[in-house]
């Protein structure tokens, strides 16, 4: 297994010269042990595949946040919300330990790093690469703002809504797009303390909320079988996109020209 999963990993890594920058991710993560620490007879930890892995995250043509599937993750990873992310030196993977929890593990051992513990339950998290910020929401109406690699609690941002949902952080990290109610949301300046628009529209719950990767257009997707396009500054709805089934989930392209 050792060499197979050598082999997947310089597979990676030459579909990542090739261009193949997804495919690449792909090989490495099948390349990677399912669990850490690896259970007995299971695939063993091949530091090529780890590093291949990284070398696809850091290409500039794939920004992704993995769901989680068991890879590099320790055990003790008990949260609802499989979402995960890597930090912006690609060190680190961040997720939710339980409903109240934050961490961050090894992304090489699977070790935990940091954790923070708030009162009430997670709802929500997103990071911004550039301004190096973790944003954790909680039910309670607080944004609670990380520094990524560390956990450091930089700022305790008050909402006004008793209870917050998903959570989107713009680029720059200065705004916040938040799901304040089962349909609808808005766009929170954090440097002046303030609600800057109302985002609704929706008829049904909105399951996702993200910003693309130019900061000006905010998404969110909803139970209502749409995803809206907003524009950032003003929260003005530019597009409404219908689609057979329920949305949960809106990710931008990286250059911001898809949904």
């Amino acid at each position: 297994q050792i060499a197979e999963s050598r082999f997947l990993a310089s597979t990676a890594r030459s579909a990542l010269q090739k261009g193949e920058t997804e495919l690449a991710a792909n090989l490495a993560l099948y390349a990677l042990p399912q669990r850490f620490p690896p259970d007995s007879g299971a695939r063993p930890f091949v530091t090529d595949a780890a590093q291949a892995l990284y070398a696809a995250i850091d290409n500039d043509r794939l920004k992704v946040v993995f769901s989680y599937r068991n890879f590099l993750v320790s055990p003790d990873y008990r949260s609802p919300d499989r979402s995960i992310a890597f930090s912006p030196d690609g060190a680190l993977i961040l997720g939710l330990a339980s409903s109240t929890t934050a961490r961050a593990w090894s992304a090489l051992s699977g070790s935990v790093i940091a954790s923070f513990i708030g009162d009430s339950p997670i709802t929500g998290f997103a990071l911004s690469k550039k301004a190096n910020t973790w944003a954790v929401a909680r039910e309670a109406g607080v944004i609670q703002l990380l520094r990524a690699n560390s956990l450091e609690l930089i700022q305790t941002v008050r909402i006004g809504e008793s209870k917050l949902g998903k959570i989107g952080l713009a680029p720059d990290g200065r705004k916040m797009a938040i799901v304040a109610d089962d349909a609808s949301a808005i766009i929170w300046d954090i440097a002046a303390g303030r609600k800057l628009a109302d985002l609704r529209g929706h008829s049904g719950v909105v399951n996702s909320i993200a910003y693309s990767p130019d900061g000006k257009w905010v998404a969110t997707g909803s139970e209502d079988k749409t995803a809206r396009i907003w524009d950032s500054e003003s929260g003005q709805l530019l597009y409404a996109l219908t689609h057979p089934s329920a949305i949960y989930r809106v990710v931008f392209s990286p250059d911001s020209g898809f949904l």
